[in-house]
């Protein structure tokens, strides 16, 4: 089971009450910890990722369960590309970094591993496996999948709730 116990979302999340005990649906099974999210608007959300790639990866989604891009509306799609504007400059502000993969796998046959329209917001460094900078395609490539899970550790709730915590501050 990729996600382990999955219970069934209680409420939402808004930006002036993340520290509540509510959760996000994402995709038909998965839930986002309220402690995970960072940032909020009236149809989006970015939250810290369990499984990241590189320090930094965190997710956007939109708040309505579209599983692909083209199932939201044109104010919908502004949030979600306004809200992974500020994220990036975010996350590359508190990682160091000076750019940006910005990833959505729109589609099984994409890659998405999560049916729920969402943007990898991965903040780089030259040094990135080992100055191979496009080995983040192989890895988004294999993100998320059932055969390559057990060989990836998933965060804690301790680590991710410090990585939101510190995120909330630029917002």
């Amino acid at each position: 089971n990729l996600y382990g116990n999955i219970f069934a979302a209680i409420g939402s999340v808004n930006e002036t009450d993340t520290g509540s005990e509510e959760s996000f649906a994402f995709g038909p099974t998965a839930v986002v910890k309220a402690s995970q999210v960072f940032y909020r608007t009236a149809h989006t959300i970015a939250f810290v990722n369990h499984r990241p790639i590189l320090a930094g990866h965190v997710l956007v989604s939109s708040i309505r369960a579209a599983k692909r891009l083209q199932e939201l509306n044109e104010e919908e799609i502004r949030d979600l590309f306004c809200t992974v504007q500020k994220v990036q400059k975010a996350v590359e502000s508190e990682f160091g970094a000076n750019a940006s993969t910005i990833a959505i796998q729109d589609g099984v046959d994409a890659g998405q591993s999560i049916e729920h329209i969402h943007a990898h917001v991965i903040p780089r460094k030259p040094t990135d496996f080992g100055g191979n900078i496009d080995q983040i395609y192989s890895e988004l490539q294999k993100h998320d999948k059932s055969e390559h899970i057990s060989k990836t550790k998933l965060r804690t709730d301790e680590e991710m709730l410090l990585e939101s915590t510190k995120l909330k501050t630029y917002f």
